[in-house]
């Protein structure tokens, strides 16, 4: 396809001093040259420019991060979480993520009646994954054959899908069961070996559907998630773990011990961030990053421009914005999105088009999306570039960060590292070296 660029674009695209800002620029955002991106945020470096309003209207303190030290912290409502990977200390970069619900009660103290205890006890003694002393639990198993702990929920939607998951750490014996299934037996079920993180045996119970999965978490904490369909009418959620003596077995261990933290029981298809609860459930409202007003205006190019991000999501069955230009609706905007099933880029005005390889996969991911009344393109991890024909572009007004459309919906649930913004069109080869 022939595509005419603007001459600013295609005379400083071919030099050598453009090339030598995009090597300059592939070395890391915060050495990108304020003459070529209009706006350039680096969120690895854990702070919020003050043009982008936050906002997250938690009703308590619930919503956590892990800090620069690999600890899990809880942060105040309307306050961005920069998160770090427990495990390796590296920066994740800004956490956006849509509102969930934790519906185990006392979910750090597992000490309480809210659990149900079978041949188990629970002792509150021991370093939690926030480094504080005294807010994990010791699970010490009888000798009865019999242990278990549950904290179940009732009056689910019929056939619902959840996703449970805990912070758990050895204590004296290797494996540990979980399984997250109805009273009618419908669910999923995992071994986990808390001596090497590896994920045993994993699979289905009664007419259920599922999938399991574990993180490092460092410091000898792995975090276990099942997320399970419980199946035909089924309308309540039983979380039972205990230790086993082997993978796939399901025969205890007498005198058994292991470390519990941070229990989450949520409804969806993917675990979000720790929600933290006392003496009732805890909701986490949605993240919301926007650029508004003189804020957007000063460094927006209307006629013309591109966005760039290095972002990814863990939700990946639906559309997930990274980066859109709208005004507040669905109606007019142009965006950068993950979604499984379309493509990258899209627009929406007089004209709505899409291009773009499809990216469905928890990976971190450099994208760059490219526009004009004449034509567009999207590059993502340094392949060649998509590109649509003309469309009229339309009328924006704000840029939103981690989501789509305006709204509360369909937020990233995930992570993004760097944004930047040129308010000019960039040809193939600038948009493919932007994003290696």
């Amino acid at each position: 396809m022939s595509l005419n660029f603007p001459s600013t674009a295609r005379d400083s695209g071919y030099s050598a001093s453009w090339r030598k800002r995009v090597r300059n620029m592939q070395r890391g955002m915060p050495a990108l040259d304020p003459l070529v991106a209009a706006l350039s945020l680096d969120f690895t470096r854990g702070s919020l420019d003050p043009r982008v309003t936050f906002t997250r209207p938690d009703a308590t303190s619930c919503a956590t991060r892990f800090n620069a030290q690999g600890l899990l912290q809880v942060l105040a409502p309307n306050s961005p979480r920069f998160d770090y990977d427990p495990a390796t200390l590296q920066p994740s970069g800004l956490l956006i993520e849509e509102s969930r619900t934790n519906l185990f009660i006392d979910s750090r103290d597992m000490t309480t009646a809210s659990w149900s205890k079978t041949d188990v006890t629970p002792t509150r003694n021991q370093v939690g994954i926030d480094g504080v002393a005294n807010t994990a639990c010791l699970m010490t198993e009888g000798v009865a054959g019999t242990s278990d702990l549950n904290q179940g929920l009732a009056g689910l939607p019929a056939g619902a899908t959840v996703t449970s998951s805990r912070y758990l750490k050895r204590g004296n014996n290797d494996w540990i069961r979980l399984a997250v299934a109805s009273s009618g037996g419908n669910g999923w079920q995992a071994w986990l070996n808390l001596a090497t993180g590896a994920l045993g045996t994993s699979g289905a119970l009664g007419a259920g559907a599922g999938s399991a999965s574990v993180q490092n978490v460092g410091n000898g904490w792995y975090r276990l998630t099942i997320t399970a369909t419980i199946g035909g009418a089924d309308t309540d959620c039983n979380n039972n773990i205990y230790a086993t003596s082997a993978n796939s077995v399901t025969a205890r261990v007498n005198n058994a011990t292991y470390i519990m933290d941070a229990a989450q029981l949520e409804v969806g298809a993917f675990a979000t961030s720790f929600i933290l609860t006392g003496a009732s459930t805890a909701t986490r409202a949605a993240d919301s990053a926007l650029m508004t007003g003189a804020n957007f205006s000063s460094w927006y190019n209307q006629s013309r421009g591109a966005l760039f991000a290095e972002a990814s999501t863990f939700a990946t069955t639906s559309a997930r914005g990274v980066l859109s230009v709208n005004d507040g609706t669905s109606n007019n905007k142009f965006d950068i999105r993950f979604r499984s099933s379309s493509t990258l880029g899209t627009i929406a005005g007089s004209g709505i088009w899409a291009i773009g390889p499809v990216i469905s996969d928890a990976k971190m991911h450099k994208i760059a999306l490219s526009i004009s009344a004449n034509s567009q393109l999207v590059a993502a991890d340094g392949l060649a570039p998509s590109a649509a024909a003309a469309a009229t572009l339309p009328a924006v007004t704000q840029l939103q960060i981690g989501g789509l459309d305006g709204g509360a919906s369909q937020q990233l649930n995930g992570y993004i590292r760097r944004i930047a913004y040129f308010d000019t069109q960039l040809a193939p080869d600038q948009i493919v070296a932007f994003t290696k």
